[in-house]
C-alpha cells in the first residue's frame, strides 16, 4: 500500500510540473515580440529631423500601436506616416485626421493618425492581423537641434524603458544633409544598456551588443560645434548643465572617451523626448 501512496504521489508532483512547463510555454507563445528596431534620423541644416523607424514585431493583443513623444519643448511632431513592408514591396497605411483609439482592431487596421495630448504627441497605427511584420515609421521633428550658449546639443530617447515587449536588437542612424559628423565637430555618448557609439563613415551610430531588458532604453546625446545648424530651440544654458545630470548614475565622467560602450544610468533627463511603444487593449 506504502509503495502505491508512493507511485501516486510521484505521478502527482510529475503532473504538477508538466502543467507548469505547459503554462510557461502558453504564456510565452503569447508574448509580444519586437525582433528588430532600425532608427535612421537626418538632422536637416534649419535643425530639424527626419526620423524613420523600421520595426520587425509580433502583436499578440491589443488593437493598436501608440508612441507618446512627450515633453517636447519648441519641437513638433509633423508628416506622420506608416507603411507595411512585405515581400511584394511598401503597402502605405491610410493616414487619418483623426484617431478614435475607441475603434476594433479590424477598423483600426492599415490606418494611422496622431492625438495631440497635454504632453506632447501619440502617434497611433492599426497593425491589423496578429502575425510577425515589419512597419515603417516616419515623421519630422521640428526644432531637433537645441542650440546652447556655448555649442550645440542634441539630447533624445530613442527606446523608452518600461517596454512590454524590448527590443532584441536596436540600431541608430545618425546623419546629416550636408557634411558629416566626426570627432572634430561632435562629442557623442549612449545610456540605458550595453551598447556601442561610433562615428563611422561620417555618421553617429549605436548598436545594442544584447537584448535590451525592461530596465534598458537608448538615450544619444550629441554636444555639436556651434555653427554645423543655423537653426533651432534656443536654451539659455552651456552644454555642461545638460551633461552634469546625464553622467549622474553612469560611470561616464567628463574625462570620458566620448565614443565606446554605452552606459546604464535611471537619471530623468531634463529635456528629451518619450518614446515607447505602447499596446492599446479595447
Amino acid at each position: 500500500m506504502q509503495n502505491i501512496k508512493n507511485f501516486v504521489k510521484r505521478i502527482f508532483v510529475f503532473s504538477l510540473i508538466l502543467l507548469g512547463l505547459f503554462v510557461v510555454q502558453s504564456n510565452n507563445s503569447y508574448a509580444d515580440t519586437l525582433y528588430k528596431n532600425e532608427i535612421t534620423v537626418r538632422i536637416n541644416k534649419d535643425g530639424s529631423a527626419d526620423i524613420e523607424n523600421i520595426m520587425d514585431y509580433h502583436p499578440t493583443k491589443g488593437t493598436e500601436y501608440y508612441i507618446p513623444i512627450n515633453n517636447l519643448g519648441k519641437s513638433e511632431i509633423i508628416n506622420f506616416n506608416v507603411s507595411e513592408i512585405t515581400d511584394s514591396g511598401e503597402i502605405p497605411y491610410e493616414s487619418l485626421s483623426k484617431w478614435d483609439v475607441k475603434k476594433t482592431r479590424q477598423q483600426k487596421a492599415g490606418k494611422s493618425g496622431v492625438v495631440k495630448t497635454s504632453n506632447g504627441y501619440e502617434l497611433c497605427f492599426g497593425f491589423g492581423d496578429y502575425q510577425r511584420k515589419t512597419f515603417k515609421l516616419s515623421y519630422r521633428v521640428t526644432n531637433f537641434v537645441k542650440l546652447l550658449n556655448d555649442s550645440d546639443m542634441v539630447f533624445w530617447k530613442f527606446v523608452n524603458d518600461d517596454l512590454e515587449a524590448p527590443p532584441q536588437k536596436v540600431k541608430v542612424t545618425i546623419t546629416k544633409e550636408e557634411g558629416k559628423f566626426d570627432n572634430t565637430n561632435s562629442k557623442i555618448w549612449a545610456f540605458g544598456n550595453k551598447g556601442k557609439i561610433v562615428f563611422d563613415n561620417g555618421n553617429i551610430v549605436f548598436e545594442s551588443l544584447t537584448s535590451l531588458s525592461r530596465s534598458n532604453y537608448v538615450t544619444v546625446l550629441i554636444q555639436i560645434n556651434k555653427g554645423e545648424f543655423t537653426t533651432g530651440e534656443k536654451i539659455s544654458r552651456n552644454f555642461s548643465y545638460y551633461q552634469d545630470q546625464a553622467f549622474q548614475g553612469s560611470s561616464y565622467t567628463k574625462n570620458t572617451n566620448n565614443t565606446g560602450i554605452a552606459k546604464k544610468r535611471k537619471t530623468v533627463f531634463p529635456v528629451k523626448s518619450i518614446v515607447r511603444l505602447i499596446i492599446l487593449i479595447v
